[in-house]
């Protein structure tokens, strides 16, 4: 074998094993990440002046909701976590309920006509809002989706979470918000 042949050897063996090793590494990642939940980050800012419409058309804002716990989650219906996260929120929604927790689920950028059929097939049983002109990403600072934010009886957010919410952490977080009314 020549020295050409024998380094093209080399090379291609060489290759081989890096491409085992990444699908192994990829493999692993995947699996590290199944389960995984965002984390929700302490915050305390005054909430911004989020106005909003619900699916039949009526106007509501964030401040209507004074007085009571409100948990905003913006999601779209293209994002797999955002899908992944709904069955928690609607937990979460019936079972807090009577602890005075409200859970608005923002979409953020869709027609009203792709959310409604959305919502319809999958059947969310939760208060979803329309945001086509994505005004809450900004007001929030945030470009991620799911984002969600707790804010406190007195309109301060308190809470803030960048990816989706697992029922643990979530309940964790609700639970101190929830009993004082302010921080967690």
């Amino acid at each position: 074998m020549g020295l050409r042949a024998a380094s093209m050897a080399v090379v291609g063996s060489g290759l081989m094993l890096l491409a085992v090793a990444g699908a192994v590494g990829i493999g692993r990642l995947a699996e590290s990440q199944e389960g995984t939940s965002a984390v929700p980050v302490e915050e305390d800012f005054p909430a911004p002046p989020l106005v909003f419409t619900g699916l039949s058309g009526e106007q509501l804002s964030l401040a209507h909701y004074r007085g009571q716990v409100v948990l905003i989650n913006l999601w779209a219906t293209w994002c797999p976590p955002c899908l992944a996260e709904m069955p928690v929120l609607e937990e979460a929604a019936r079972d807090y309920a009577a602890q005075g927790l409200v859970i608005l689920a923002i979409n953020q950028g869709e027609s009203s006509e792709r959310v409604r059929g959305f919502v319809s097939r999958r059947g969310i049983d939760l208060m979803i809002a329309l945001d086509p002109h994505e005004q809450a990403l900004s007001l929030l600072r945030t470009t991620v989706l799911p984002s969600s934010y707790v804010v406190d009886r007195q309109g301060q957010v308190r809470l803030a979470w960048f990816g989706a919410i697992d029922r643990a952490h979530l309940d964790g977080a609700l639970l101190g918000v929830l009993a004082s009314g302010g921080v967690p």
